[in-house]
């Protein structure tokens, strides 16, 4: 049996959770609400349904303003579930969800909660049209900051991972660069010994730099060090994506020169 079944619209479950969120002031019910809703955003079938019957907005909502730990946690990883849902991501940004993720990934001290936030974003933003919107939003200075300081592995990958999908939007390599993400991320690529880590800090470093986006002397040497290890870890280690060969190359060469 599938422990997460499809919940459709004219079951009426999903407006009921979604009433409770907009009314409720008890943060028992709040997170027992978020987190069923989190384990129905578990099915892809009903992840759509989640957006179209406006859940977004206030788990959304919460994230901004409710600072009890279990709710976010539960309200941060139903967002992620959500966005998981490609043709409605759009929708996720379009409903307010980017700005509260932000907010909490630069107070929030819970690794969970800073995970499941920077996870939200990152998912969000391979949504080609809503990076600029993300940017916009200010999610890349807590974003470097949480590559500058964390130390959990689940909040750095998700972290870079974001920088990286957001570093496809070459318009906004300037002012990412400007924020200061270089150096960080060239040292999570050249000293972290989660893969996951290091493969989504120096996938960030590599778009960068294939964006056009002028470099300094300093964070040219720290990309051309911290890719060059990057490279002969995986390398070493047999864990080299395919697909992150030939830009750690170009990158590489790009950086020395």
């Amino acid at each position: 049996m599938d422990p997460f079944p499809f919940v459709t619209s004219s079951q009426g479950v999903i407006a009921a959770l979604v009433h409770m969120l907009r009314t409720s002031f008890d943060n028992a019910i709040l997170s027992f609400v978020a987190a069923t809703l989190c384990s129905i955003a578990m099915h892809e079938g009903s992840r759509p349904v989640l957006v179209t019957e406006g859940a977004v907005a206030p788990l959304a909502n919460l994230c901004g303003k409710c600072q009890d730990g279990a709710v976010l946690a539960h309200a941060t990883q139903a967002l992620v579930n959500v966005a998981l849902h490609a043709a409605t991501r759009g929708n996720v940004v379009a409903d307010g969800a980017v700005r509260p993720l932000v907010q909490l990934c630069t107070w929030s001290q819970d690794a969970t909660v800073l995970g499941n936030a920077a996870g939200a974003l990152g998912i969000l933003a391979r949504h080609e049209e809503s990076r600029a919107r993300i940017v916009a939003d200010g999610a890349v200075r807590p974003l470097v900051q949480l590559c500058t300081w964390s130390k959990d592995g689940t909040v750095l990958g998700n972290a870079a991972g974001a920088l990286a999908n957001l570093a496809r939007h070459a318009p906004s390599a300037p002012q990412i660069v400007h924020e200061g993400a270089v150096a960080p991320l060239a040292n999570l690529a050249a000293t972290s010994t989660d893969t996951t880590v290091l493969v989504c800090a120096a996938l960030s470093v590599c778009r960068l730099i294939a964006s056009g986006v002028s470099l300094g002397a300093r964070e040219k040497a720290a990309a051309r060090d911290g890719l060059t290890k990057a490279q002969r870890t995986l390398n070493t280690q047999g864990k080299m994506p395919k697909y992150l060969v030939e830009p750690l190359a170009q990158a590489i060469a790009s950086a020395s020169s």
